[in-house]
């Protein structure tokens, strides 16, 4: 059995195999508007290579009625303590978007607190924090405004349009999001590097916000090595073929892993 526990941030109700002596860890986060379950299929796809733990902010799903963290420093405040049973062994990191940019600053808390890092960074689909202008914040927004927002991105299906009792529990999670991102943004670029694991870059090759090639500013978060793989599609691509994403997270698991 995993000597990790059951905590709100990892659902006890997500399937995963009972993991074998040595097996490595992928820890998952979820992008803006979505929740933990994004990575129900991750543990059956991964099969005996590795267990899955998929990190649930509070605001969403299971944890609908939590109050969402919008300061980074709060999150990892709680988060850090709940993850410490599932780096006992060795453990990849994986977010996409916004779920990156929480992935990375994880790494950097666990190195600091705890004197350990992932086996291997893997931050899919966004650029480091502090190169980013703020385009994308929405914590300001009112609700109206921040319905418009959604609608004009194509962030809010019609079920959720018809049902305003359902906006009322998506908008302040959603709001909170982008202020956790913009509270990473404020802390800006490290001095020097944080960590000495790899990065590992995912990105889209049609991504309207970015080139592929704009991750490679990752590079001042560790002095590890850095590889880019570039994934059909636009920002979307791991709803598109999450399949090519898992299987190219299970070819980052340190060896020992089953295949």
């Amino acid at each position: 059995m995993s000597t990790a526990q059951s905590s709100p941030w990892i659902p006890a109700g997500l399937p995963r195999a009972t993991p074998a002596d040595g097996r490595p860890r992928v820890l998952c986060f979820h992008y803006s508007g979505k929740g933990a379950s994004m990575f129900r299929d991750w543990p059956a796809r991964l099969g005996e290579a590795a267990e899955v733990a998929a990190i649930q902010l509070p605001g969403r799903e299971d944890r609908l009625r939590d109050t969402p963290i919008a300061d980074i420093d709060a999150l990892l405040a709680e988060l850090v303590p709940a993850v410490k049973p599932w780096v006992d062994a060795p453990f990849v990191l994986f977010g996409h978007c916004m779920g990156a940019l929480l992935a990375a600053e994880l790494a950097v808390a666990l190195r600091r607190q705890y004197g350990v890092q992932p086996h291997a960074l893997v931050l899919s689909a966004v650029i480091p924090a502090w190169q980013e202008r703020g385009s994308y914040d929405l914590s300001h927004l009112g609700d109206a405004a921040l319905i418009r927002e959604l609608r004009q991105r194509g962030s809010l299906t019609p079920k959720m349009l018809a049902e305003p009792a359902l906006l009322t529990f998506i908008l302040p999670s959603t709001r909170a999001d982008s202020a956790l991102c913009e509270s990473i943004r404020a802390k800006g670029r490290p001095e020097r590097p944080l960590l000495d694991c790899p990065l590992v870059l995912y990105a889209g090759r049609t991504d309207s916000r970015f080139e592929p090639e704009a991750l490679q500013a990752w590079k001042a978060l560790s002095t590890g090595p850095t590889r880019l793989t570039v994934f059909e599609g636009d920002h979307g691509f791991l709803d598109a073929n999450p399949n090519a994403v898992i299987d190219a997270v299970r070819a980052e698991l340190p060896r020992g892993g089953r295949p």
